[in-house]
């Protein structure tokens, strides 16, 4: 719920979805009580089409009633463990802020040792590092191929990068401080999306192009 909303919302729309799912078990528990005897005849709600083709009031069927049952009780449990009964977070205190922590954490356990042993190369070992290559590529291809294309040379009015010529210098201290920090055409900084260590190696994948 947004902050400048009252608390008696939260409750209302909690109240409200509690009931209408007790109210709507009541009722298909009630309609599974229905049964027609043996012999027994429908009887008709009075709609006719086709001059002859009646609407009957039979029962609906056992396996839609009981499915519809499960649906209540699965919906019941769900508001139960996640987000929905309005600012009750859920047993599981499940957000999606919570989820990209979580998510980011198994990240760093998994890729932070890789990117570890590249941090205090120097960045022409990194050039001759087939590792750090092919990791730069893959950023490459995830981040930088909007402008400058995915054979690098580059969008309409966007640098190629695949010649000789380089506007804020082709050495790899001048790339990474273009990554890094970004130029003031259109080329934003890219430190913190891609960290330092993606940094370097996206700049050794770039002096590879040409």
């Amino acid at each position: 719920m947004a902050d400048f909303t009252s608390s008696i919302w939260s409750w209302g729309i909690g109240l409200v979805t509690v009931i209408s799912i007790i109210a709507l078990f009541v009722f298909a528990m009630k309609l599974s009580g229905r049964r027609k005897k043996p012999g027994e005849q429908a009887e008709s709600v009075g709609h006719v089409w086709d001059e002859d083709l009646h609407e009957l009031n039979n029962p609906l069927p056992r396996w839609w009633l009981n499915l519809y049952l499960l649906t209540l009780i699965w919906g019941g449990i769900y508001l139960f463990l996640y987000p929905g009964l309005g600012s009750f977070s859920g047993y599981r205190n499940w957000s999606q802020q919570n989820q990209y922590v979580a998510e980011v954490e198994q990240a760093e356990l998994q890729y932070g040792p890789i990117y570890a042993q590249f941090l205090n190369q120097d960045l022409n070992d990194l050039a001759r590092n087939p590792a750090a290559l092919t990791i730069g590529a893959r950023l490459f291809a995830t981040y930088c191929t909007t402008c400058h294309g995915s054979d690098a040379g580059g969008a309409n009015g966007l640098p190629n990068l695949t010649d000789q010529d380089w506007l804020y210098g082709g050495d790899p201290q001048s790339i990474k401080t273009s990554i890094m920090d970004g130029r003031q055409g259109v080329m934003i900084a890219w430190q913190d999306i891609l960290g330092t260590e993606g940094v370097f190696n996206v700049a050794e994948y770039v002096r590879t192009l040409s």
